[in-house]
């Protein structure tokens, strides 16, 4: 996070938000505002998303195995 810049929720949170989901069947769950924004630019500008992932790949790489 400290690379990037992002926020992190913290595992407490995105556990309770995933059980949740699971227990009332739902087919996609986002965790915070700043994610679901992002869900809403990447469904109508693409490449405004694309642009932004670019920047970070080289950290990105980092954490592929």
């Amino acid at each position: 996070a400290k690379k990037t810049g992002m926020n992190m929720d913290p595992p407490e949170k995105v556990a309770r938000v995933i059980l949740g989901a699971v227990l009332s069947g739902a087919k996609e769950v986002y965790i915070g505002r700043p994610e679901r924004f992002f869900v809403f630019l990447n469904k109508f500008f693409p490449s405004i998303i694309d642009k932004a992932l670019r920047k970070n790949i080289s950290i990105m790489a980092e954490y592929i195995t």
